[in-house]
């Protein structure tokens, strides 16, 4: 049996450490290996009065192939010094460039797919045989806050001899291929007197993942067979059992196109199933607010599409119907969806009319929650992302239907500091 993504990741890792870098970490280097491109520092926004600094770290170039070739997908990994040792990551983001650093995004034909960033050093608390992923972004790009702005002195903590592992998949949907920088943005507080001083305190980065707390297809998992009509409901199972009691501070996640919603839901320790539980923080997923969210008039980057310009070879955005077989009771669970119109009848065949939808015009962002409340110990938690195909095309790869995720990151503060 294959081991999971970030399982390999760290037994790699672990053969590999007494020679990623010195045993002492200093002077320190803030990118090392063949993928730094450069480092540029910024201007600091948060905690002023705390000696902070901001740094910008290019890595590449990559270049992904055309999109008859794998889809024009690029995936690989590799290692590299966090931005500093002995310091709170306070905001982290990341973003798409050409070598020329113009933006890289879907009107351009390129894609920042995903891209994952783990500390090899340490262990996933949702996944203890894995690293710990410390930040996830997908093409929305969104910023993961810790500190909220600076309004909470808290951060990421970065011990003397962490090494990062990123792992970035870019997508081309142009007929060339195309380089592509991958540009993270890190804001940090050093550890001092000052930090000490401010009550600053370290955050533990929680990972629910639709594929299951260890992610053995890196999230990424087939579309749910016998879905009923287009709207489905993904789940993580088995639900992560709380081992810690803390306050959490930020929440964000992932999906792909396509999705209506991700939900991050506490259930209690009796079992509660989809049904059941409390929703701590619901990410309304946006389409096409910029224009990098939309393709080129005119193009077909046969991305969100079918062969016919809609996925099922439609007529674009126009009202149609159909068919669709609606079956009783509600599916549950990794591979599983349900359809929300469900009732008591045996199987019948429906025509249902669906809904006018834009062709070309993906995912732009996805709403995070801040301080949404407490995780207790013993508590059962759990990740559903909400699908609507007839809402939002879905990505399309050689022409059927892309693989589909759900994944969300909370950032807490664990109860003793």
């Amino acid at each position: 049996m294959k081991a999971p993504w970030n399982i390999e990741a760290l037994l790699w890792a672990t053969a590999t450490a007494l020679v990623a870098r010195d045993v002492d970490p200093l002077p320190h280097q803030p990118c090392t290996g063949d993928y730094c491109y450069d480092i540029s520092p910024l201007e600091p926004r948060f905690f002023p009065s705390l000696e902070p600094q901001r740094l910008q770290i290019k890595y590449g170039p990559f270049t992904t192939p055309p999109t008859h070739e794998h889809n024009g997908h690029h995936k690989t990994y590799f290692r590299t010094n966090p931005p500093c040792y002995d310091c709170y990551l306070t905001a982290v983001k990341a973003d798409l460039q050409y070598p020329n650093g113009t933006t890289a995004n879907t009107n351009t034909g390129l894609w920042l797919h995903h891209v994952v960033i783990t500390n090899l050093v340490q262990s996933s608390i949702t996944c203890p045989e894995g690293a710990e992923i410390i930040f996830a972004s997908g093409n929305e790009r969104t910023e993961v806050k810790i500190s909220l702005d600076g309004t909470v002195p808290a951060g990421y903590y970065i011990n003397p001899h962490d090494l990062l592992l990123l792992f970035p998949e870019l997508m081309n949907t142009a007929h060339v291929p195309q380089d592509a920088i991958i540009v993270i943005d890190y804001e940090f507080v050093p550890l001092s007197d000052l930090s000490v001083e401010a009550g600053f305190k370290k955050v533990t980065p929680v990972w629910l993942d639709v594929d299951g707390p260890c992610s053995p297809n890196a999230g990424a998992i087939p579309v749910p067979a016998g879905v009923v009509g287009e709207k489905f409901t993904l789940e993580m199972e088995p639900k992560w059992k709380s081992d810690i009691s803390g306050d959490v501070l930020f929440v964000m996640g992932h999906v792909r196109d396509g999705a209506t919603g991700l939900e991050v839901v506490r259930s209690s320790s009796d079992g509660a199933g989809i049904e059941g539980g409390e929703t701590v923080c619901n990410g309304e997923v946006r389409y096409g607010e910029e224009e990098g969210d939309v393709d080129i008039a005119g193009e077909d980057h046969g991305h969100g599409r079918g062969d016919g310009g809609d996925v099922d070879g439609g007529h674009g955005g126009r009202l149609e119907k159909r068919r669709f077989w609606r079956s009783r009771g509600k599916g549950k669970g990794k591979g599983k969806g349900h359809d929300d119109d469900h009732d008591d009848h045996d199987d019948e065949e429906e025509e249902v009319p669906t809904s006018p939808r834009r062709q070309g015009v993906h995912v732009s962002s996805i709403s995070t929650c801040t301080l949404p409340g407490r995780i207790e110990k013993g508590e059962e938690w759990t990740v559903r992302a909400n699908y609507d195909f007839a809402k939002h095309a879905p990505m399309v790869h050689g022409g059927e239907l892309a693989p589909v995720m759900g994944m969300s990151l909370m950032y807490v503060v664990e109860d003793g500091q």
